[in-house]
């Protein structure tokens, strides 16, 4: 804890973090009824430590969390069990192959909160007149993992669906 000052600031973690090379360091905050990412640790050592900032305007002070998956499972998991968290995205997964598989890309990119649009509602352009022809177009993408699934043999008699891939999301661009 040489040369840091009281109260700790966020900046001030990188330099615990230099002079401590076996621990990482991650800050979120919460409001709202929602986490996101303040301060996401560039290292990964053994010891990775999660605080949770807890902001009153003037006052600041750290909390330790010692489960992620109980302070987001509200959030993500309708069935009970543990969940595994991309702390860059906060994305949550079923198993920690999952985990690893999305960190291979979303550790190159800076720490986000996604918020998906609330249920039920539209965004529409309406003023076409003001649109104009221009060379180029965007696309967007969204990325699942595709585990094959083991399915029985359909009836051949009758309509169905060959269900042969289950798709995981994992990322959007």
């Amino acid at each position: 804890m040489n040369g840091i000052e009281y109260p700790v600031t966020l900046k001030a973690i990188e330099r615990f973090e230099k002079q401590n090379d076996t621990i990482s360091v991650n800050v979120f905050g919460y409001e709202n009824g929602d986490a996101y990412p303040l301060r996401v640790s560039k290292h990964e050592h053994n010891t990775c430590v999660n605080l949770l900032l807890i902001d009153d305007g003037e006052k600041q002070h750290y909390c330790l969390i010692k489960s992620m998956s109980r302070l987001l499972s509200a959030e993500w998991s309708k069935d009970g069990y543990k969940r595994h968290y991309c702390y860059r995205c906060l994305n949550s997964f079923i198993s920690e192959d999952f985990l690893s598989k999305h960190k291979e890309y979303c550790d190159s990119n800076d720490a986000v909160k996604i918020e998906m649009p609330k249920k039920g509602s539209t965004l529409n352009f309406k003023h076409f007149f003001k649109s104009m022809r221009v060379p180029f177009i965007v696309y967007a993408d969204f990325e699942s993992f595709t585990p094959k699934l083991d399915t029985a043999r359909p009836y051949p008699y009758d309509s169905y669906t060959k269900q042969y891939q289950k798709h995981t999301p994992s990322g959007f661009c």
